[in-house]
């Protein structure tokens, strides 16, 4: 998102509408990728500012944001497939200061919020989980080999044996 410089109402900066000033973050594209950091100019999110951003995963909050709007983060999570917003951490607070401030909880579920007292599990093994991949499907081949037998159901097991 881009605007002009003689737009007299809006201005731009990292792809996201801020107001003139740039005091006020008023909408985040839909197709924001992966995290958003608030710019340092902002001091408030507006309403629904931050809304249906489903590809988003984690939204960085600094000290300076001092006001939030009502609903500034609905929808950021699709219930069906699960994807969405994971984590919204606000730095220099601590999880009952962000309780305090108003509109709270802005449309975000309280769990997936995360303070400097209150701060996110630390992922196992050091990245990111990943599934086991099943081997190629040949439909010539009666057999069927699981690198990962241990890991297996047991009574699917059982049905193998």
């Amino acid at each position: 998102m881009v605007v002009s410089e003689s737009n007299p109402n809006y201005s731009s900066v990292d792809n996201l509408l801020l107001s003139k000033d740039g005091s006020i973050l008023l909408r985040c594209p839909q197709g924001r990728k992966t995290t958003l950091t608030i710019p340092e100019s902002v001091v408030e999110i507006g309403r629904e500012a931050v809304m249906a951003c489903l590809e988003l995963k984690t939204i960085q909050i600094p000290l300076h944001v001092q006001n939030i709007g009502i609903d500034a983060f609905l929808n950021n999570k699709d219930s069906t497939t699960g994807k969405g917003l994971t984590q919204v951490m606000f730095v220099g607070r601590t999880i009952q200061q962000v309780r305090e401030m108003a509109n709270y909880p802005w449309g975000l579920d309280e769990s997936i919020i995360y303070a400097e007292d209150k701060q996110p599990p630390e992922e196992e093994g050091g990245g990111e989980q990943t599934e086991p991949t099943p081997p190629e499907w040949d439909p010539t081949n009666t057999t069927w080999n699981y690198d990962d037998w241990e890991d297996l159901d047991p009574e699917l097991k059982q049905e193998f044996q």
